[in-house]
């Protein structure tokens, strides 16, 4: 069946069915597990393919930083040309960037490889919210996006513990390989996917308007502040994230598939600061959580931070601080996104595309410093989780003195 003879559903019934988003959910899921799988077995390959801690990195600050700035950039064109064909584009550049990983012989090819995996990741992440929000009843987008986000949550929650077995049992290659069997999954479903947005035709300036409302956004203290404390927020996870395979496979001598089933507490408790932020941004406001997991992350960075200097080097050592600064993640991050997108109900789009932007720019820049100042401790990476949580906290001042 055509887009063009898909049948409208009577008014106020769902129109989004499980042959629709099952595969959206799939999509979704794919750029994030891509991005957590590979994370314990960036030791293996540092060692296979001899390259120095900083350079690894840049497998991932490089993929954090071009999944950033795709993220602007799939949502005018879906506008431009619609969702369908940009869609079936991100998975295709998703599988080949996969390929080229999985085959690489040199580092130098892997960057480019996970650098196209994340380019075709975003598409995922972006367009399959956009399918949702054409073809859904407004009565229930929310929950249809609910499941997206269960899409966007657990499977990269597991993909770490999955990552370690295949790499102990198969070698660090065999993540991609997987990968590139998810992607064809994917592709599969996303070709008898109908097309859902047939007003583009008058969005043909979308990316100039978009570039407008980011001009007019920057020029707001208030937005600035909302947007800037979500990235330093998010840059103490992503030094975490770019340290702790590190040192827990290179310096505690854990295995990868034991790093991965450890990592899994460090994803429980974002969600779990993300199920109480549900429950109590209602009464408390934005800005009062906002504080609340700025605080708590801050204190979860420096007890990371006084361990390591103490010499106190051990699996609890550095799982339990980094549980701390996750929950407090989970509590503030969303609320920062949402404080951003409310300060000008007129660019919303776009004030939600660069603040994750910003997210992940200065995410990747934490990691690639991480990477940059690795001495086999977990002093370097505590140290950049305890700047960026002091830096998120002052910088919740922005918001406060601009209202």
């Amino acid at each position: 069946m055509t887009s063009s003879t898909v049948p409208s559903p009577p008014p106020g019934t769902a129109r989004v069915g499980w042959r629709i988003l099952a595969p959206l959910v799939l999509v979704t899921a794919s750029g994030p597990v891509s991005m957590q799988m590979f994370l314990p077995a960036l030791p293996a390959m540092r060692m296979d393919l001899t390259v120095s801690a900083a350079t690894a990195q840049m497998t991932i600050s490089l993929a954090l930083l071009t999944f950033g700035v795709s993220m602007l950039l799939w949502g005018p064109l879906s506008d431009r040309y619609g969702r369908r064909p940009p869609l079936i584009v991100g998975v295709m550049l998703f599988m080949i960037g996969n390929v080229i990983c999985a085959v690489a012989p040199t580092i130098e090819v892997l960057i480019a490889g996970r650098i196209i995996n994340a380019l075709g990741g975003a598409a995922g992440m972006v367009l399959t919210r956009a399918m949702v929000r054409d073809r859904e009843d407004p009565a229930h987008v929310a929950a249809a996006m609910s499941l997206l986000t269960i899409g966007q949550v657990v499977p990269p929650m597991l993909s770490p513990a999955v990552g370690g077995l295949l790499t102990e049992a198969f070698g660090w290659r065999m993540n991609f390989i997987v990968l590139v069997c998810i992607g064809a999954a994917a592709a599969l479903l996303v070709l008898r996917l109908p097309e859902t947005h047939h007003g583009r035709g008058a969005a043909s300036g979308g990316i100039a308007s978009l570039l407008g409302g980011f001009g007019r956004l920057v020029r707001i203290r208030r937005f600035n502040g909302f947007a800037l404390f979500g990235a330093a927020a998010a840059a103490a996870y992503f030094a975490f994230l770019a340290g702790a395979p590190l040192i827990a496979v290179g310096t505690l001598n854990m295995s990868p598939s034991t790093y991965g089933v450890a990592f899994v507490v460090i994803s429980l408790s974002f969600m779990g600061g993300n199920m109480i932020s549900a429950r109590m941004s209602p009464r408390l406001g934005v800005e009062r959580m906002m504080l609340s997991g700025g605080v708590l992350s801050l204190i979860g960075a420096v007890v990371g931070l006084g361990l390591a200097v103490g010499g106190v080097w051990t699996p609890v050592a550095l799982f339990a601080p980094a549980m701390a600064v996750a929950f407090g993640n989970g509590l503030s991050l969303n609320n920062a996104q949402a404080g951003a997108m409310a300060v000008d109900g007129r660019f919303a789009g776009a004030a939600a595309g660069l603040s994750g932007f910003l997210q992940m720019a200065v995410g990747a820049l934490a990691a690639q410093v991480v990477g940059l100042t690795y001495d086999g401790t977990p002093l370097p990476m505590t140290l950049a989780m305890t700047l960026a949580s002091i830096i998120a906290v002052s910088v919740y001042a922005l918001v406060k003195v601009s209202k």
